[in-house]
């Protein structure tokens, strides 16, 4: 689960930067999140630990391919010191 109030374009590129199967993406002030895609490697939670933490939900199944499409949207400034 995203945190919102923390994700700013810096951390958002750090996600999409990081993640191995191309989950994640920038479209302009949006984080894009495609469920179907993640393979639940962990890496974006130990690149960006306060802004992010597992939802505990294991079951994700759709009717439709959009529904697993989650959009984010970024901060305007940047993370408060002390946030990684």
């Amino acid at each position: 689960m995203f945190d919102a109030s923390l994700m700013d374009a810096d951390v958002a590129d750090r996600l999409v930067a990081i993640c191995p199967s191309s989950a994640l993406r920038r479209d302009d002030h949006v984080l894009v999140y495609d469920v179907g895609a993640c393979t639940a490697c962990g890496r974006c939670l130990a690149a960006a630990p306060d802004a992010l933490r597992p939802s505990g939900v294991f079951e994700l199944a759709a009717t439709f391919r959009d529904q697993l499409i989650k959009r984010i949207r970024l901060r305007e400034s940047p993370t408060p010191e002390g946030i990684s």
